[in-house]
């Protein structure tokens, strides 16, 4: 076997497996659900504020640890995820009145519940800063 075809042989699994892990973790998360009702369909829009690396949790078993970047717009949230997680993962623009806000029983670990009007079954968690960042910015642009 030559060298080329011995990186091929280790490259190519490692890129299908990895692209076939992100799409399928779009789909158990319901983050692929969130992209079809709300798309991010504007490309650029007045970010009044922006959250980097912030960490989130999905239904039961979605972590996204560091991994999404958020913006408040006048017409929403968007949520994003980092380059390499991209491939199932479209850009999100969720409008201010879809968003239902829930703060966690106070625990060890305080955190938001945020979940949809259209579709209650998708939630996610944050951790109480980015929370109050979220609730802060929903209350602006809904008044």
């Amino acid at each position: 076997m030559t060298e080329i075809n011995k990186f091929l042989f280790a490259v190519v699994p490692f890129f299908v497996v990895w692209l076939g892990s992100t799409f399928l973790i779009s789909k158990i998360t319901g983050w692929s659900t969130l992209a079809q009702k709300f798309p991010d369909k504007c490309d650029t829009g007045a970010v009044n504020s922006r959250r980097l690396f912030v960490s989130i949790r999905m239904r039961i078993m979605g972590n996204y640890r560091g991994s999404v970047f958020l913006e408040a717009l006048p017409q929403g949230l968007r949520m994003k995820v980092l380059f390499f997680l991209r491939f199932g993962h479209n850009n999100i623009l969720i409008p201010w009145n879809e968003l239902k806000v829930e703060e966690e029983a106070p625990s060890f670990l305080r955190m938001y519940k945020f979940s949809f009007e259209s579709v209650p079954e998708i939630y996610f968690r944050t951790f109480s800063g980015t929370g109050k960042w979220i609730v802060e910015h929903k209350m602006q642009h809904s008044s």
